[in-house]
């Protein structure tokens, strides 16, 4: 079994069900494995929708600037713009079964603007402050 986030506490936070994951997705995460190209980009393609009114924090592994937000939930997956360290993104929602970042396997679509362009995209939970989205996609 494994826990999509740990249990959280505080004001506005949720409880973080258990889930499984079955045989046959490991099976397929570990075919995936070998895919390179446009075969490899076809796994960034995922629905979404703007489910969660929250924001979290960026939090960038030690020694980077920041954390590269990507097309979709997999580190092959195209980069869409580096957002700096401690910076805050609104959440829209989540997904379970991205590639596995720090221990976690889930990801969060966001929106970061910061005064600028607005870009859209995924990032890790592992790498948001409160483990991000609240709301499954």
């Amino acid at each position: 079994m494994m826990r999509r986030r740990d249990t959280r506490s505080g004001p506005f936070r949720a409880f973080r069900a258990l889930s499984t994951v079955g045989m046959a997705t490991v099976t397929l995460a570990a075919a995936t494995v070998f895919l390179t190209g446009s075969a490899a980009q076809a796994g960034c393609a995922h629905g979404y929708s703007d489910k969660d009114v929250g924001s979290d924090q960026v939090i960038a592994a030690s020694g980077t600037a920041g954390v590269n937000m990507r097309t979709g939930p997999h580190v092959g997956c195209s980069r869409v713009v580096m957002v700096p360290d401690r910076h805050w993104v609104t959440l829209d929602c989540y997904i379970e079964n991205g590639d596995n970042v720090g221990g976690y396997e889930s990801w969060s679509r966001v929106r970061y603007g910061n005064g600028g362009p607005l870009y859209v995209g995924w990032i890790p939970d592992a790498h948001l402050r409160e483990r991000g989205s609240t709301e499954l996609c």
